[in-house]
C-alpha cells in the first residue's frame, strides 16, 4: 500500500489498520533509512498528516509508539507505529480512557474472538471471551486507572464494556503477501472513567461481582462501629502499617539492621564533642540515608522543625564517605544560618574546616587547600543561599540608530524588532514593531538575542546560506566607561542619551497606563537628581564559579531549606542547580517540601535527579506537564461567534495551576529518595504543643463600618475585576478590622479611579482585640512566660508601633524585629534583647521562620495571619524543639464573623491537606486536598458569595500534640493511625527489595485481604 506522512513520500505499508474516528492505530512501514528518521522526528515533534492509499489521517506529537529495525543486507528499515494508550480529559471535563489492544492469532482460532466477522456485539450475551483478551483488558484498566479492581472480575467488566460499546474493533488492511496461517485482531476501548466507576458499582451492588464470595454482606460489629476514615485507619492501623512493611523493604530497618561502624563512630564522636546522644531515630535516618547514596546520587531528609537537620544531614556525610578519603563539602542555607552550621560542623564533623563564604575572593583563597592533595582536614564550605546567588549584573547592548529611529544589532547593524498581532479570527494579522526608546526596560525573551536573517557562507555546501543572526543584546556590566545606560530601580534600563526623548514622549500621551506612570515618575526622580544613577555589582557568581573549575574536586552538597530552592529562573534556584551539578552526591534538607502545587516541586527534582526525570520523558521546561500530569490545572475557555457561524468563532483559553499534588509524586519520586522523619519520632520527653484559635467579637461601631465595607468589596468582587484588584480588595478588608482608621482607598491601577473607600473610625479607641491581647500577654508574663507576637501585614499598617506602646504602658518591656536587622545577626540580636529582659518580641513570620530556636518564647500569638502554609507551619513551631522543657502554646487571635475567620478555617484545613502528603493523615486533610481552589481564590470566592466560613476547633486539636513526658517504650506497636507515622522514618525503600507478599490476617472474622480495596468494602456494604 502507498503509504506517506507530511513531505516524507514514496513509502510502503504492508499492514495499515485506520479509520476516521481514531485515525492511523497501527502500520507496518517499510522505507529508506534517512526517511524512517525523518518521519520519526515528525512524528515525535509536530502534527502530521498521513497519506494511507489516499486516504488522510491526522497525527499529534507522542501519539505513537513506535520500533524500528534495520532490513538485514539492504537500505530499508521495518517500522512498526501503533498508538499509545492515555487517559484524557474531553471537553466537558470528564476524565475518560482510550486503549489499543493487538492479537497475533491463527485464522482456525479467529472464531474464539469478538470481531472475528466484523460485528464485535453479535451474540454478545453468549459469548464465551478468550483467557487472552480477558488479561490484556485488566492489565489496561489497571495500569491505566486508579480504580481498584480484582482480576476476577474481568469478564463482567469486558461483557459491560462490549454491551455498551465502550470496545469497538479495529479492521486491519493487509497485502496478499502475508502470512495466510495468522491474521491481526486488534479492539480500541474508550470510556469514560466516571462510566467504568459505575460498572464496577452496580456489578457490587446486583452481586454479579464479589470481593470475595465467601464474605457476609452484613458488616461485622467492629465495622458497624467506623465512622468515616479517620475511624476506619484507627481501627485497622496495625494492620496497614504490617502490610506496608511487608510489601516494601526499607533501606534500614530500625532493632532489625545493624549499624555501621562508621555511625558508631560519629555517634560516639558527637556525644564527646557535644555531650549529646543522637536519638534513635536519628541514628536509623542517618543509616537509611546513607545507605541510599551508596547507589544514588542523591537523598532527601524531610523532617519537622527541631528534629535536628544539621547533625543528620553532616552525620551523613561522615558515614556516607566511610573514612575513604579527604573531603570537600558545600553546605547552602538561609544567610542567618551560617554561623549555625558552622558551629555544628567544628563540634560534629571530625577533622574538619569549616570556612563561611561570602564573596568569591574568599573562596579562592580556600582553593588551593581544596586541590592540595595531602591536605589532610575535611574542608567544609558554607555559602549563604543569598551570596551563592550574587553576580554581575547585565545591560542592553544593542545600539541605538537616529537614522532609522530605533535600534540596531550591534554585529548585523539591522533593526531589532518583534512581532504584533493585530485583528482576530480570519482578519488577524501579524505586524512589525520596531525597538524603541522603552524596548530594553527589562530582560525578555524577544529582547534577548538578534532576530533578523543573515546571509553566512557555509564551507560543507560552499555555498552561502540564510541564517539567524542571535547576536547577544545584553552583555556584563562591568566596565564604567561602557556604562552610558540608567538603571531606574524596578523599573529598568534607559540609554542615558534617550532619557528627555522617552520623557517627553510619555509626556505627551493623553493616557498612560500604571506601568508608563510608575516609569515617568522613576524618569523624573532621576532627572532631579532625587536618587543617583545605579549602577550594577561587579560580582563573579559563587556557584557558576564552582560548578565550572571546581566539578571535580566537590564531594558533598548540602542543600538546607531546599523547598526554598524551587523557583525555575530565581537566581538562588540556579545556584542550587549549579551546586548539585558540581557535588558527587546531594542531599536536600528541607521543614516543608511540598507547597501544595506540583509546580514547587518540578524543578527541585530535575536538579537533584535529573536522570530519573529524563526517564519520565520531562524536559528541563516541561513544568507545565509535570503539573498536567501529577498536579491540578483549570482551563478557562471563552468563545464568541461572529454573524451565528461557528467557524468565525475567536476566543482564549486560559491554563491556571491550582492547588493538588497527585499522591504517585510520593510514589514515584520521593518514596526511595526521601526519609520523613518529626519530632514525635526523636523524642519520649517533648512538652505538650497546643493550638488555641481565639475568637472576638467586634465592637458595635467597628462591626457596623466592617459590614458597610465588606458589602462594597462584595459588589466589586462580583463585577469581575481582575487579580490586581482583586488583591487590593480581600488585603483592605483583611487589614481593616485591625486598623479601622487611615487605610488606604482601592485605586484602579490603569485608570486611577477610587473603587472602594474604606470608613475611617477613632484610632484612639482600644478595640476588642487589643484588649484581648493584652490580657493574654499580662497572663504569660506573671506566669513567667515569654511571649512572641506576629504580625503580617507590615507595611499596610501600624502595628508595629500601636502594639508596642499599648504593652509599654502596662509595663510590658516589648521589641519589634524588623526586616532591616540582616539575617545573619538576627539569633544575635534576638539574645540581646533578650539579655535586656524583654518580654514580648513581636516580628512577621518570615524574618524567623527557618533555623532560629527560639526557646524562651513559649508562647505565641498570631496577631495577624498571612496565606503562606510554609510560614505558618515553619513559624508556629519556633519555640517547640528537642531541648524544650516547657508546654508551647500557639493563639490565634481573629475577629468573628470576618475575612479573618475564613482565612483561619481554610488555613487549617489547607496546612492538614499538605501534612496528608506527609503521611500525617486525618479526614478533613484528606477531604482539603480534594478541594484544589488557592487559599486566596476561596477567600475571594467566600466573599462574593457571602458565605462565612467557622473555625472547627477539632480540626486543631487534631495538629495539637500532647506531652510525652511520661517513658514509653521505643518502636512500641501502633494503636491508632497517627502511630502509623512512627515508621515514616525507616520506610525509605530500596525499589531492588519490593515483597509482593500479601497479608492474611483476620480480625473478627474479616478477611483482612480485602482491605487491598478499602474504598470497595464500603460499597459492599
Amino acid at each position: 500500500m502507498y503509504f506517506e506522512i507530511d513531505d516524507i513520500k514514496d513509502m510502503h505499508a504492508n499492514i495499515v489498520s485506520a479509520s476516521y474516528n481514531s485515525g492511523v492505530c497501527y502500520a507496518s512501514i517499510f522505507g529508506y533509512i534517512q526517511q524512517t528518521k525523518n518521519m520519526l522526528k515528525l512524528l515525535k515533534k509536530k502534527k502530521c498528516t498521513f497519506n494511507v492509499h489516499g486516504r488522510y489521517f491526522t497525527s499529534y506529537p507522542d501519539d505513537y509508539n513506535i520500533y524500528t529495525t534495520k532490513v538485514p543486507d539492504s537500505d530499508f528499515n521495518h517500522t512498526i507505529i501503533f498508538k499509545k494508550d492515555k487517559v484524557y480529559v474531553d471537553s466537558s471535563g470528564v476524565e475518560n480512557y482510550n486503549g489499543y489492544i493487538y492479537r497475533e492469532i491463527s485464522k482456525e482460532n479467529l472464531s474464539l474472538y469478538p470481531g472475528y466477522d466484523n460485528d464485535a456485539y453479535r451474540d454478545i450475551d453468549s459469548f464465551v471471551f478468550p483467557e487472552d483478551l480477558l488479561n490484556s483488558i485488566f492489565n489496561k484498566i489497571y495500569n491505566n486507572s486508579s480504580l481498584p479492581i480484582l482480576k476476577e472480575w474481568t469478564e463482567y467488566i469486558t461483557y459491560q464494556l462490549f454491551k455498551k460499546r465502550y470496545i469497538s474493533t479495529l479492521n486491519f488492511e493487509m497485502e496478499q503477501e502475508n502470512n495466510d496461517d495468522y491474521t491481526l485482531i486488534g479492539y480500541v476501548i474508550n470510556v469514560p472513567i466516571p462510566s467504568l466507576i459505575e460498572i464496577i458499582s452496580s456489578g457490587l451492588k446486583n452481586h454479579d461481582i464479589y470481593i470475595d464470595k465467601n464474605l457476609s454482606l452484613t458488616p461485622s460489629d467492629s465495622m458497624k462501629a467506623i465512622e468515616g476514615l479517620d475511624g476506619y485507619l484507627n481501627t485497622f492501623s496495625d494492620v496497614l502499617a504490617e502490610k506496608v512493611q511487608n510489601s516494601f523493604i526499607p533501606r534500614f530497618i530500625p532493632n532489625q539492621n545493624n549499624y555501621s561502624q562508621e555511625l558508631l563512630d560519629f555517634i560516639d564522636y558527637v556525644s564527646y564533642k557535644r555531650k549529646i546522644k543522637l536519638y534513635p531515630a536519628q541514628k536509623d535516618v542517618i543509616q537509611a540515608v546513607s545507605n541510599c547514596l551508596d547507589d544514588k546520587n542523591a537523598a532527601f531528609i524531610i523532617g519537622s522543625c527541631g528534629t535536628g537537620k544539621t547533625v543528620m544531614g553532616t552525620g551523613v556525610v561522615m558515614v556516607n564517605n566511610k573514612n575513604k578519603k579527604k573531603m570537600t563539602n558545600i553546605i547552602m542555607c538561609p544567610a542567618h544560618l551560617v554561623n549555625k552550621w558552622k558551629k555544628e560542623i567544628e563540634l560534629s564533623a571530625p577533622l574538619s574546616e569549616a570556612y563561611i563564604i561570602s564573596n568569591l575572593k574568599d573562596l579562592l583563597a580556600i582553593v588551593p587547600k581544596i586541590k592540595q592533595k595531602k591536605y589532610k582536614k575535611n574542608i567544609w564550605l558554607i555559602l549563604s543561599k543569598e551570596s551563592a546567588k550574587f553576580g554581575y549584573e547585565e545591560r542592553p547592548s544593542a545600539i541605538w540608530s537616529y537614522a532609522k529611529k530605533g535600534y540596531i544589532c550591534p554585529e548585523c547593524g539591522k533593526p531589532l524588532f518583534n512581532y504584533k498581532y493585530e485583528g482576530r479570527g480570519r482578519n488577524r494579522v501579524r505586524k512589525i514593531e520596531f525597538f524603541n526608546e522603552s524596548s530594553f526596560l527589562k530582560h525578555t525573551f524577544e529582547n534577548n538575542v538578534c532576530m533578523n536573517k543573515i546571509k553566512k557562507f557555509n564551507n560543507i555546501k560552499g555555498a552561502y546560506e540564510e541564517v539567524e543572526c542571535n547576536a547577544k543584546l545584553w552583555e556584563p556590566c562591568i566596565k564604567d566607561s561602557l556604562f552610558d545606560w540608567v538603571k531606574l530601580g524596578k523599573q529598568g534600563w534607559v540609554e542615558k542619551k534617550l532619557i528627555n526623548q522617552l520623557k517627553n514622549k510619555l509626556d505627551n500621551k493623553n493616557m498612560l497606563s500604571r506601568n508608563e506612570r510608575e516609569l515617568l515618575k522613576a524618569i523624573n526622580d532621576t532627572l532631579d537628581n532625587e536618587y543617583p544613577i545605579q549602577k550594577a555589582p561587579k560580582k563573579y557568581p559563587i556557584a557558576k564559579y564552582i560548578r565550572k573549575y571546581l566539578k571535580n574536586y566537590i564531594d558533598y552538597f548540602i542543600a538546607d531549606e531546599m523547598h526554598q530552592l524551587k523557583g525555575a529562573d530565581s537566581a538562588q534556584g540556579e545556584a542550587f542547580g549549579d551546586l548539585a551539578f558540581a557535588a558527587n552526591k546531594v542531599i536536600g534538607l528541607t521543614g516543608t517540601l511540598l507547597n501544595g502545587y506540583a509546580s514547587g516541586l518540578f524543578y527541585i527534582l530535575y536538579r537533584t535527579f535529573p536522570k530519573l526525570m529524563k526517564k519520565e520523558d520531562f524536559l528541563y521546561t516541561d513544568d507545565d506537564k509535570f503539573t498536567t500530569e501529577y498536579g491540578v490545572i483549570k482551563k478557562t475557555s471563552k468563545y464568541k461567534w461572529e454573524n451565528g457561524i461557528q467557524k468565525d468563532k475567536f476566543g482564549v483559553t486560559k491554563v491556571k495551576a491550582l492547588p493538588g499534588v497527585s499522591p504517585l509524586v510520593f510514589t514515584k519520586f520521593l518514596l526511595e529518595n526521601a526519609a520523613f522523619i518529626s519530632q514525635e519520632d526523636i523524642s519520649s520527653g517533648l512538652p505538650a504543643y497546643t493550638e488555641i484559635p481565639v475568637p472576638i467579637e467586634m465592637d458595635d461601631d467597628l462591626r457596623s463600618a466592617y459590614n458597610l465595607l465588606e458589602t462594597e468589596v462584595q459588589g466589586n468582587i462580583k463585577g469581575g475585576f481582575n487579580l490586581k484588584i482583586m488583591g487590593q480588595l480581600i488585603q483592605t478588608l483583611s487589614i481593616y478590622p485591625d486598623m479601622p482608621y487611615n487605610v488606604s482607598n482601592v485605586i484602579h491601577p490603569d485608570t486611577g479611579e477610587v473603587i472602594v473607600e474604606p470608613p475611617s473610625l477613632d484610632g484612639s479607641v482600644l478595640r476588642n482585640k487589643e484588649a484581648r491581647l493584652l490580657e493574654l500577654v499580662k497572663r504569660k508574663k506573671e506566669a513567667g512566660e515569654k511571649v512572641l507576637v506576629y504580625y503580617h501585614w507590615t507595611n499596610k499598617t501600624d502595628l508595629d508601633t500601636k502594639l508596642p506602646a499599648l504593652l509599654e504602658s502596662e509595663g510590658i518591656k516589648t521589641a519589634v524585629l524588623k526586616s532591616s536587622v540582616k539575617a545573619e545577626i538576627r539569633e544575635e540580636w534576638i539574645k540581646k534583647q533578650l539579655n535586656e529582659n524583654i518580654d514580648v518580641l513581636i516580628c512577621n513570620p518570615t524574618l524567623i521562620e527557618t533555623g532560629l530556636d527560639l526557646l524562651d518564647f513559649t508562647t505565641i500569638i498570631y496577631y495577624q495571619m498571612g496565606y503562606n502554609l510554609y510560614t505558618m507551619r515553619q513559624a508556629s513551631r519556633r519555640s517547640w524543639r528537642l531541648s524544650q522543657t516547657k508546654d508551647v502554646e500557639v493563639y490565634f487571635l481573629y475577629y468573628k464573623k470576618t475575612i479573618q475567620e475564613q482565612a483561619l478555617s481554610l488555613m487549617a484545613t489547607k496546612l492538614q491537606a499538605s501534612m496528608a502528603i506527609e503521611g500525617k493523615f486525618s479526614e478533613e486533610g484528606l477531604n482539603a486536598l480534594s478541594n484544589n481552589e488557592d487559599i486566596f481564590s476561596q477567600i475571594a470566592s467566600s466573599v462574593a458569595e457571602g458565605i462565612k466560613d467557622t473555625v472547627d476547633i477539632n480540626v486543631f486539636k487534631k495538629i495539637s500534640v500532647n506531652s510525652t513526658i511520661e517513658p514509653k517504650k521505643e518502636y512500641q506497636k501502633n494503636t491508632s493511625y497517627n502511630n502509623m507515622n512512627k515508621i515514616s522514618y525507616s520506610c525509605f525503600i530500596d525499589p531492588k527489595k519490593i515483597n509482593k507478599k500479601k497479608i492474611i490476617s483476620k480480625i473478627d472474622g474479616l478477611e483482612l485481604k480485602i482491605l487491598n480495596n478499602p474504598i470497595l468494602l464500603f460499597k459492599a456494604g
